[in-house]
């Protein structure tokens, strides 16, 4: 049987596609999930330094109201009594 030109060109691309995909499967999969892998532990530490801002923050301003509920019942309880007065 003879093999026309077209016929090597096919089973040469053929390989060519069967050989890529081995080193995509083999060879960049296993480097694209180690990126990814990486990108999202930098992710979580991200979120969990942000998470820990903001709780400082919503401690700190809670204090402050706290701090300013007790000034303005102090405040509210020397103007009763002057009135009172």
């Amino acid at each position: 049987m003879k093999r026309t030109m077209l016929d090597k060109t096919i089973v040469v691309l053929v390989v060519a596609v069967l050989g890529l995909v081995v080193v995509n499967r083999y060879v960049f999969q296993p480097i694209w999930k180690a990126e990814a892998k990486s990108e999202l532990v930098t992710l979580k530490q991200e979120l969990k330094e942000e998470q820990q801002d903001m709780k400082s923050e919503l401690l700190d301003t809670s204090k402050l109201v706290k701090e300013e509920a007790k000034d303005a019942a102090a405040a509210s309880k020397i103007r009763l009594q002057e009135v009172l007065e």
